[in-house]
């Protein structure tokens, strides 16, 4: 499998990945409880997040530009979000409780979308592909209303409600490499090889950081507690 999620009772578990649908299946008797198809097709599932109501999957296909919530009750597609002429979704994360969902696609652009209706409340278009400022992630909690993608070269953080940028962040202590979130939503923590660095969301404070003696690797991880 490409990933894993569990569900917030701990029943279920949803994966995906080198096959061509996602699963959920009872976390007590490993039995199938639900098989997760985009279009109906045979097409790699490459996101997949559990909805905090614990009834809904959001999911996303390799090369294909669009979101789908699956309700895994009655394992049925319920809402389709289809941004159209854009490359495919390389990331995203459920925001507002789950009343929202953000994408960022391969070619830069940013959606936000409501995830009851399907409508798209924000899409933003960040410029044509580079590399070095391609964002190649993002974090969100789904207890607060901001949201961060990152790239190799900087951090930008979102707000949820209106689509519009709060801050953005270039020039760090290198190449960035991962990003984590406390579950309020409140504070960031950002990696590189050999440095970790704290941030207030909102404020866009920096409120420390160390790098003396860590080696990451090409691939770090970070966790926020507050």
């Amino acid at each position: 499998s490409r990933g894993l999620d569990v569900f917030p009772a701990g029943d279920r578990i949803v994966t995906w990945g080198r096959r061509s649908a996602g699963m959920v299946y009872d976390a007590t008797t490993s039995a199938p409880r639900c098989e997760l198809r985009i279009h109906g097709q045979d097409r790699r599932i490459h996101t997949a997040s559990v909805f905090p109501d614990g009834d809904r999957v959001l999911l996303s296909g390799t090369d294909e530009v669009g979101m789908h919530v699956w309700n895994v009750s009655s394992c049925v597609e319920v809402v389709s979000m289809d941004m159209g002429r854009v490359d495919w979704v390389e990331a995203a994360a459920l925001l507002d409780g789950g009343r929202r969902a953000a994408a960022v696609h391969f070619g830069g652009a940013v959606a936000i979308w409501d995830t009851d209706s399907g409508a798209l409340l924000r899409g933003v278009h960040r410029g044509t592909f580079v590399w070095m400022n391609q964002i190649i992630g993002m974090q969100a909690s789904t207890m607060g209303d901001l949201f961060v993608t990152f790239s190799p070269t900087n951090v930008t953080v979102w707000s949820a409600r209106s689509g519009s940028v709060v801050h953005s962040y270039a020039d760090l202590e290198g190449s960035i490499q991962g990003i984590g979130i406390s579950p309020a939503g409140e504070v960031m923590a950002v990696c590189g090889d050999g440095w970790v660095s704290a941030w207030e969301m909102r404020s866009g404070d920096e409120l420390g950081g160390f790098a003396e003696g860590l080696a990451l690797g090409d691939r770090c991880h970070v966790a926020v507690g507050l």
